[in-house]
């Protein structure tokens, strides 16, 4: 594989948290995860999702050290949602996930089917943000 271009990257990391292939997206992102210049965050929500699924405390301490803490950085307004998310706060993300709807509309079917955001799917507030219907068959995560 050549190199791949940061939409790349981003869309196999997505690709592979959907599959729930974390080993591999933690693989592929950490590279770029450890450049201190790295300020993709999608790339750092990815990683971070990959290598602390499962671990709520240090995934909560390294969003708030990657992304909520960072003053000297602009990420976007979805990626500041899941890192509220990851923090425990899920009145804040979902005020972040709002704003970045009402800006980008479209933006919604994109984070409707973020493996990172799974967790509020059964959420009416991000049900009525999304204004989508979730496919309530426990055997499957995507919405419709």
């Amino acid at each position: 594989m050549g190199e791949l271009t940061i939409n790349e990257l981003v869309a196999l990391s997505f690709s592979y948290l959907k599959l729930r292939r974390y080993a591999d997206a933690e693989t592929l992102l950490k590279p770029y995860y450890d450049n201190p210049q790295m300020k993709t965050g999608e790339i750092i929500i990815n990683y971070l999702y990959a290598r602390y699924n499962g671990d709520k405390a240090s995934l909560s301490k390294k969003a708030k050290e990657k992304i909520i803490n960072k003053d000297n950085v602009v990420f976007s307004n979805d990626v500041i949602a899941v890192a509220w998310h990851f923090a425990g706060n899920d009145d804040k993300s979902l005020d972040f996930l709002q704003k970045e709807i009402n800006v980008r509309p479209a933006h919604k079917y994109d984070v409707l089917n973020w493996p990172v955001l799974y967790e509020l799917k059964n959420n009416k507030r991000f049900l009525k943000i999304t204004k989508l219907k979730y496919n309530r068959d426990k055997n499957n995560s995507e919405f419709q």
